[in-house]
């Protein structure tokens, strides 16, 4: 939200691969007090917004990080039940008006590509976590 405030000209969307569409995501965040996230949010269970290969679009880019989460045991706070589903690791890609790429960003880039595990509570170098937050977010808009 701060971001998409700071930066006048820039549409910020957020995408999800959890199932249930948009309208569902929505209303989970309101089970959770969060109400207004100030940008769209996008439900794409079917991955179809990820970036593909220019020379083979059949092809996802090899920036993603992919892990199954099984979360049909848990309780919904809607009335539509979780169903697992494949969770996407966080990744940003910044588009020109035009289309053209300006910067990408993941655990699969930059110096995040060396950061091993690739998992939950991973635990990254002081010094790299400024590294990583440089090149994920203020080199994005410049």
């Amino acid at each position: 939200m701060v971001a998409a405030g700071k930066f006048e000209g820039i549409a910020l969307h957020a995408v999800i691969s959890e199932p249930g569409g948009s309208d569902e995501l929505l209303a989970r965040l309101k089970a959770r007090e969060l109400e207004d996230l100030g940008f769209p949010l996008h439900s794409d269970p079917e991955f179809k917004t990820l970036l593909r290969l220019k020379d083979d679009p059949s092809k996802e880019a090899p920036l993603y990080i992919k892990k199954l989460m099984e979360c049909e045991k848990f309780k919904s706070q809607t009335s539509v039940p979780y169903k697992n589903y494949t969770m996407v690791q966080p990744a940003l890609v910044v588009y020109r008006k035009t289309g053209e790429i300006q910067q990408l960003w993941s655990w699969m880039t930059g110096p995040s590509k060396d950061v091993e595990p690739k998992v939950e509570q991973t635990k990254v170098p002081r010094i790299l976590q400024d590294v990583i937050m440089n090149d994920r977010i203020i080199y994005a808009f410049k």
